[in-house]
């Protein structure tokens, strides 16, 4: 018999005063090839029916709330993390995107991954301000322009994810002394 909690905060985060002492920041790589760890917390609250509960058991195969941790939870949000951090560069996380990432992050998680194509564009290289053709991923859309998106792993298992937070972007040093040098410019 194992006692699941009706709700859990659940901790991706490098800080080792929440979670556990390890580091469990999920690794993003931006369109610029940047590398990033995110760290950050969400809310989640299990099944509040009994059938729902005992079919994330029975059905779904998940032994205890930990197991739906590493198997379910990490994925999906690892999984929602990188997707998004593949519309957008370090620099675009860091300034003009930043609302953008986190709600795209948490859209994607509530309500499943987009579908992406690739697009070419020209754009001036912020290095050698030549021109350069570049390939950028762009969420599909329907007809009336909602967004494509592949199958959601949380539905119809009456988890809700609540209070999605990021709380930090540990950006690799370069990218770092990028945003130090640009916002002394600015």
């Amino acid at each position: 018999i194992n006692t699941w909690p009706r709700a859990e905060t659940f901790y991706f985060t490098a800080d080792h005063d929440e979670g556990k002492t390890a580091d469990q920041s999920i690794e993003v790589r931006f369109n610029d090839g940047s590398v990033a760890h995110i760290s950050g917390t969400c809310r989640i609250v299990m099944p509040e029916t009994d059938t729902e509960a005992i079919n994330l058991v029975v059905k779904h195969g998940y032994r205890n709330h930990i197991d739906l941790d590493l198997k379910l939870l990490l994925p999906t949000i690892r999984n929602a993390l990188c997707m998004t951090a593949n519309f957008m560069s370090a620099r675009e996380s860091y300034s003009e995107k930043r609302p953008d990432f986190v709600f795209w992050a948490f859209d994607q998680i509530q309500n499943g991954l987009y579908e992406t194509e690739e697009r070419t564009q020209k754009v001036t290289d912020p290095i050698s301000g030549e021109q350069v053709t570049k390939t950028f991923k762009v969420i599909r859309k329907d007809e009336r322009g909602n967004a494509l998106r592949q199958r959601n792993p949380l539905e119809g298992l009456g988890i809700r994810i609540e209070n999605f937070e990021i709380k930090t972007y540990g950006y690799e040093q370069k990218v770092q002394d990028q945003i130090a040098r640009q916002q002394e410019a600015i």
